[in-house]
C-alpha cells in the first residue's frame, strides 16, 4: 500500500518511509553537484599539467619531455585522476551541502525579518 504522509512530508510504501523532496533541498543538492563538479573538472585540469602520459605522440615518452611534467603510462593517469577527482569531488560536495544548509536557514530568517519590518 502506497500512501502519501502530507504532515511529515514523506512518501510511506508499507514499511519504506522515504522523504519527499522539498525545493529547499533540490535547490541545496543542485548547487553542491554543480560546484562539486566543477572543483572535480578542476583538479583534472590541474592533474594534467603534472603529468605527462606516455602515449605515440611522444614516443612513449622518449621524445617531447615537457619541462616540470612526470611521465607515467595511461592506466597511472587514469587511477590517479579518477581518484583525486573523486576524493576532492566527495569533499567539496559535502562541504557544499553543510554551507548550503546554513545559506538557506540564514536566508528563511532574513525573509522572516523582511516580512515583520513590512508588517510594522
Amino acid at each position: 500500500m502506497i500512501t502519501f504522509d502530507k504532515e511529515n512530508a514523506r512518501l510511506v510504501i508499507g514499511s519504506l518511509i522515504i522523504p519527499y523532496p522539498t525545493k529547499q533541498r533540490l535547490i541545496q543538492d543542485l548547487i553542491a553537484n554543480a560546484v562539486s563538479y566543477g572543483i572535480a573538472i578542476l583538479v583534472s585540469g590541474i592533474l594534467h599539467k603534472f603529468f605527462a602520459v606516455k602515449s605515440f605522440r611522444n614516443l612513449w615518452g622518449i621524445v617531447g619531455r615537457k619541462k616540470g611534467k612526470v611521465l607515467i603510462d595511461s592506466d597511472t593517469y587514469a587511477w590517479i585522476d579518477w581518484t583525486l577527482t573523486f576524493i576532492i569531488g566527495l569533499f567539496v560536495f559535502t562541504v557544499m551541502e553543510h554551507v548550503m544548509e546554513h545559506v538557506i536557514e540564514w536566508y528563511k530568517r532574513e525573509k522572516e525579518k523582511h516580512k515583520e519590518n513590512e508588517k510594522l
